[in-house]
């Protein structure tokens, strides 16, 4: 029998899977049941995972994404908040792997129809992702701006400068090393505009991080040293704006026409990530990678294209609930 302290310990360790909320009412019950069970042998590993599972699902419960136990206003907003924060990872990501492409595209035209439909799908995609980000964007500085007359407190202000600062680093950054663009020097040929040299060298830039040349220190040591510098400070400045549009989501309260429009809005987002996705299939699947292997797909493409696939299973799951939350007839807490 194990000893009456090391159980205990043991037995809180698992009450912590729980939120705090739930523990203040539940936690002295619940720790003294799982002791008792511990000290007669009934625990077994199997039972301790399902202790874990259940207190993640009640910590998603807590936060407003599972069951019903926040009030509906609340529960539409985590799940908006959530999932502006995996479509703006997503459109992160995706950026990265269609860069690459873009980069060929710029030399070249792809040796393969199923190439170029393939592209091209993935950068109306793109294009069309973005334009949905720079309405989040604008509407998020609406809601910020109306904080800033009506309320001066310090977070909001923070969350302004913080949102600021991350998109002139990535903006100013992008723009120097763009001049270093792969892409510079491709030759003219009919339809090259279906990618534009501007975005393409900035999305590049952006997204110079996501490379495989992290796994081969060796080729990395050739890159000029700002380069290499720039590739360390850019997924921190991406990180930080990515954390600054889920704080400022907090702070939007979705009722009403707006929580339809929003869920809209989102639906829309996710038929642009299937889109994106069908449209690296398409371009994984194309028996020739030319001309010149600029159409190539690496090992880093295959795992980044997976991280997107899970991100879109969440993504719908979110949109479904939103859509169901905000047009339903017992959504008439809305009105």
């Amino acid at each position: 029998m194990k000893d009456t302290a090391q159980l205990e310990r043991h037995a809180a360790r698992l009450a912590r899977c729980y939120p705090r909320q739930w523990r203040s009412r539940y936690a002295d019950e619940f720790t003294q049941l799982l002791i008792d069970e511990l000290a007669d042998g009934q625990r077994s590993v199997h039972g301790e995972l399902n202790v874990i599972a259940h207190g993640l699902w009640t910590r998603l419960a807590y936060a407003g994404l599972a069951g019903a136990v926040v009030e509906p206003r609340l529960r539409t907003r985590a799940r908006f908040v959530v999932l502006g924060g995996v479509s703006a990872a997503f459109v992160m990501l995706a950026a990265g792997v269609w860069s690459q492409p873009a980069v060929g595209w710029q030399w070249s035209a792809p040796a393969s129809g199923t190439t170029k439909l393939g592209v091209s799908m993935m950068s109306a995609a793109i294009f069309g992702l973005g334009a949905l980000l720079m309405l989040l964007a604008v509407s998020l500085c609406g809601v910020l701006l109306h904080r800033l007359r009506h309320q001066s407190g310090p977070r909001v202000w923070s969350l302004a400068l913080v949102f600021l600062l991350a998109v002139a680093m990535l903006w100013l950054g992008s723009e120097h090393f763009a001049a270093h663009w792969p892409g510079t020097g491709g030759h003219a040929w009919s339809g090259r505009g279906l990618v534009p040299g501007w975005l393409a060298r900035l999305v590049w830039a952006a997204t110079l991080w996501i490379t495989s040349y992290w796994a081969h220190p060796g080729a990395l040591t050739s890159f000029p040293a700002g380069e290499v510098v720039w590739m360390l400070v850019s997924p921190l400045a991406w990180l930080i704006l990515l954390c600054s549009v889920v704080a400022m989501l907090h702070q939007v309260t979705l009722t009403g026409r707006r929580a339809q429009c929003a869920a809209l809005t989102s639906a829309a987002a996710v038929g642009m990530m299937i889109t994106f996705l069908a449209g690296a299939a398409v371009w994984i699947s194309s028996d020739t990678s030319g001309p010149g292997n600029l159409f190539a797909v690496g090992t880093i493409d295959f795992v980044i294209l997976a991280v997107l696939a899970g991100g879109l299973t969440a993504a719908t799951h979110l949109v479904w609930q939103l859509i169901s939350g905000a047009f339903t007839p017992a959504a008439s807490w809305l009105e």
